[in-house]
C-alpha cells in the first residue's frame, strides 16, 4: 500500500472518531444530564395539584351530603290534608334544592320543604310528613331533634303595619301561669307623628273597648288611659311618649294566697347556718313559724327598705316597676278573701334607636324575666298571678311606631335560658 492511500485512510479513520466522540457526546448531555431542582420542584407542584383535585372530586361525589338529606322523588306535604296553611312558612321561587333548604333552616317556623325541580317552586311547611311523589319532586324534612319548641313557635316573621294573629296558634299555658313571648324589634324613626302618645307595640288582648272598627287606640300621653281601654293583657308593649323607654306589662289576679311579700325574688336568707330562697316562702309562714324567727327578722329588713307606695311605685327611687289596681272584689261572704286584678308593668329605660334589638319575656307564676339582647336583664317580682286570656294577638294597632316587627315567637311554658339564646338566633327574614 502506497503511503497516499495510507495517510487517506488514517485521516478518515481520525474523522469518524471525531464524529464518534461528537455523537457520545451529545447523547451523554441529552439523557445523561442530571436534572435541576426546578424540574423537581415542578413535578411535585403538578402531583399536589392532581391529588387536590382528586379530593375535591371525591368530596362532591361521596362525601357531600345532599343527595342523602333530601329525597328525589318525594314531597314534604301537610300531616292534616284538609287543613292546609293558608300561609306557609315558605312559599316562593328559588334556583336550587339547596337554596330551599337554606330558606327552611332560616326560618325557624319551617320543618321541610318540598322543591319542584321544573318549576323552581319552593314551599315548606311547619308540621308534614315525607310523602312519596313525582321524580321531578325533591323533599327535606329537619331531622327530629331540630324540631325543638323555640323553632315551631314564631306567630309572625316581619311587619311594618298593624296585622293581627288569631288566637287559636297560641296554645293555652301548659302550666297555667307559664309562658314566654320573644321578639326582635327596629324602631326607625321616634319623633314622628306618634311622638307624645303611648305607642303600642303588641298587646295579646280584647279591643271591644276601642269601640271603632280599625282598631285604633285613642292618643294619650296618660297611662291610665291605655289601660282603661286595653285592661287585659298578657303581654302588652309599649313605647313610651316622650322617652325611649319600652314598658312591658301583664294583667295579673291578685290574692293573699297568691301575693308575694318579698321584693326580691331568688335571694337567699341565712340565719344560723340555715338558707332558704325568697322565691319558696311568703313573710306570713316565716312570721307563723318559730323555727324561722331569725329569718322573718332578716326577712322583714328587706321587706321595709322596698316597701311600696299605695300606686305601686317602689319608694327607693325603683319607678321602673309599677301596677294599677283595675278592680277589686271578693270571693265568697263567708272566705271574704279580697280579689284584686292588677295591671303590672316594667320599663325598659333607654332602648336602641335604628338598631334592631332582641326581647324576650318569661314568665314563671309570679317571677317575670326580661332579657334584651339573649342576657338575663331583669328579675321581676309580680304582685299577682298572670291571666292569660283568649284572645288574638294585636300588632302595631295606631297609635303605633314607625319601625319593624321581628321573629313574634311564643311558647306556652317558661323556657330555659339555653332556648332563648337559640329564639335570640332564629335569623330574621326580611322579605
Amino acid at each position: 500500500m502506497d503511503n497516499n492511500k495510507k495517510i487517506t485512510i488514517e485521516n478518515s479513520l481520525k474523522n469518524d472518531n471525531k464524529l464518534n466522540k461528537l455523537i457520545k457526546n451529545q447523547y451523554v448531555s441529552k439523557t445523561d444530564k442530571p436534572k435541576t431542582p426546578l424540574n423537581r420542584k415542578s413535578l411535585l407542584f403538578i402531583l399536589i395539584s392532581i391529588l387536590i383535585c382528586g379530593i375535591v372530586v371525591m368530596y362532591f361525589i361521596f362525601g357531600k351530603t345532599d343527595n342523602e338529606t333530601y329525597k328525589v322523588g318525594f314531597s314534604y306535604s301537610p300531616r292534616d290534608i284538609t287543613n292546609i296553611e293558608t300561609n306557609p312558612p315558605i312559599d316562593k321561587m328559588v334556583n336550587n334544592v339547596n337554596k330551599c333548604i337554606e330558606e327552611c333552616n332560616l326560618n325557624g317556623n319551617c320543618n321541610g320543604v318540598t322543591f319542584n325541580k321544573d318549576t323552581y317552586k319552593c314551599i315548606g311547611y311547619n308540621d308534614g310528613v315525607l310523602m312519596k311523589n313525582s321524580p321531578n319532586m325533591l323533599a327535606w324534612a329537619k331531622d327530629k331533634e331540630d324540631h325543638a319548641k323555640e323553632s315551631k313557635s314564631i306567630l309572625l316573621h316581619k311587619t311594618f303595619q298593624q296585622t293581627s294573629i288569631k288566637a287559636f296558634k297560641m296554645a293555652f299555658p301548659y302550666g297555667v301561669y307559664d309562658f314566654n313571648f320573644s321578639f326582635k324589634i327596629h324602631i326607625l324613626d321616634w319623633y314622628n307623628s306618634s311622638h307624645g302618645y303611648w305607642k303600642c307595640v303588641f298587646f295579646k288582648g280584647r279591643t271591644d273597648l276601642l269601640d271603632n272598627k280599625f282598631n285604633k287606640i285613642n292618643k294619650t300621653q296618660n297611662w291610665e288611659d291605655i289601660i282603661q281601654q286595653l285592661p287585659e293583657q298578657c303581654i302588652g308593649v309599649w313605647l313610651a311618649p316622650y322617652t325611649n323607654n319600652l314598658r312591658i306589662c301583664v294583667t295579673t289576679e291578685r290574692t293573699e294566697s297568691t301575693k308575694k311579700t318579698y321584693p326580691e325574688p331568688h335571694q337567699q336568707i341565712c340565719h344560723h347556718k340555715v338558707c332558704i330562697n325568697t322565691s319558696d316562702v311568703n313573710i306570713d309562714e316565716l312570721e307563723s313559724n318559730p323555727d324561722y324567727s331569725g329569718h322573718y327578722t332578716k326577712f322583714k329588713n328587706i321587706f321595709d327598705t322596698h316597701e311600696k307606695s299605695t300606686n305601686g311605685v317602689n319608694k327607693n327611687n325603683n319607678k321602673n316597676q309599677g301596677y294599677n289596681v283595675l278592680k277589686t272584689t271578693k270571693t265568697t261572704e263567708e272566705e271574704n278573701n279580697k280579689v284584686d286584678i292588677l295591671m303590672e308593668y316594667y320599663d325598659i329605660l333607654n332602648v336602641p334607636l335604628d338598631d334592631v334589638f332582641f326581647i324576650s319575656v318569661n314568665i314563671d307564676k309570679n317571677i317575670m324575666e326580661i332579657y334584651v339582647d339573649g342576657k338575663l336583664n331583669f328579675i321581676i317580682n309580680l304582685e299577682g298571678l298572670p291571666l292569660f286570656n283568649k284572645d288574638n294577638l294585636n300588632v302595631k294597632n295606631e297609635t303605633c311606631y314607625n319601625g319593624y316587627l321581628y321573629n313574634i315567637n311564643y311558647i306556652p311554658s317558661a323556657i330555659s335560658f339555653k332556648d332563648i339564646k337559640k329564639i335570640y338566633k332564629l335569623k330574621i327574614n326580611n322579605e
